[in-house]
């Protein structure tokens, strides 16, 4: 029988590290290991590349000139053990060559455990828990990118109102995208949505491009709305609003309806109008042809 009070779990924390090294650095840091299962067990702990693919999920394997700090970190210890409800601190260095480029660098940490059964469950960095190692070699650094497009969508069927903004990062260090929207309803002139109090920050690795989808459910099925949103990056800003128009099928329907029953009507105008002048011509040539 299984014992379904047995579980297993553990959490890494935090979720990142960001430091800034310089070359020929030596740089300790510790990791936050929490057994929050119910049972002991063992784990593998191991660093691998961080890089995203281009829809900008997580890649643990891709190697490039951004990841060899994955090279220059030593894990203290890369076996062990933890009981149920404990905590443990894992520790590792990172020893930056002389001759390291400016510019990020990027690793992840993370383990693998052993659970009752002796199966082998792999927690990444991609789940929770996980360590990010998000690294800024001082030398020489590029700061660079555009925002490329944003885009409204100016009819919706249906809620949300979404839009899209492209960036792309041309520089050596990862960037931040801050984005504010503001949503309107244009014949109240009441404020459905504003975020400006707490953007939306997306982060950009160097020379990737990355396109963000940002929705709106609080607006009505049926309106008219004057959407707005401003992307700060780097040195560039840009604004772009919108008019947004929300119309269900079912209101594009009766429109139509209504619009072929006018069409209707005016036709059946027209053909009985047609038919009266033919009757009244065809009745005075009758009686002109009486009369003679």
């Amino acid at each position: 029988f299984a014992d379904d009070t047995v579980k297993t779990g553990i959490q890494l924390a935090p979720a990142s590290q960001r430091m800034t090294l310089d070359p020929g650095a030596h740089y300790k840091g510790t990791i936050t290991l929490t057994n929050t299962g119910t049972t002991n067990i063992s784990y593998l702990v191991s660093v691998s590349p961080y890089q995203v693919n281009d829809d900008y999920s997580y890649n643990f394997e891709k190697e490039t000139k951004y990841t060899q700090i994955s090279r220059w970190i030593t894990l203290e210890e890369t076996t062990g053990s933890i009981n149920a409800g404990q905590v443990q601190i894992l520790n590792y260095t990172v020893d930056v060559p002389l001759d390291a480029p400016g510019g990020s660098q990027y690793a992840a940490i993370f383990v693998t455990t052993t659970d009752v059964t002796g199966a082998i469950e792999t927690v990444r960095a991609d789940a929770s828990p996980g360590i990010i190692i998000l690294a800024r070699i001082n030398g020489e650094t590029r700061e660079e990118g555009k925002i490329l497009s944003t885009n409204i969508p100016m009819f919706l069927l249906n809620p949300p109102a979404t839009a899209t903004v492209r960036v792309k990062n041309t520089g050596n260090v990862d960037e931040d995208v801050r984005t504010t929207i503001e949503v309107r309803n244009s014949l109240t002139g009441s404020v459905l949505y504003d975020n400006s109090a707490d953007p939306e920050v997306n982060t950009l690795l160097p020379d990737t491009e990355r396109t963000m989808t940002f929705v709106v459910n609080d607006i009505p099925r049926l309106g008219v709305l004057s959407f707005s949103i401003t992307n700060e990056y780097i040195d560039d800003a840009q604004i772009k609003t919108a008019t947004v128009i929300v119309c269900p099928l079912w209101f594009i329907a009766i429109i139509v309806l209504i619009i072929l029953t006018i069409v209707f009507r005016i036709l059946a105008k027209k053909r009985d109008d047609r038919r009266t002048r033919a009757n009244s011509r065809n009745s005075t040539g009758s009686a002109d042809k009486f009369n003679i």
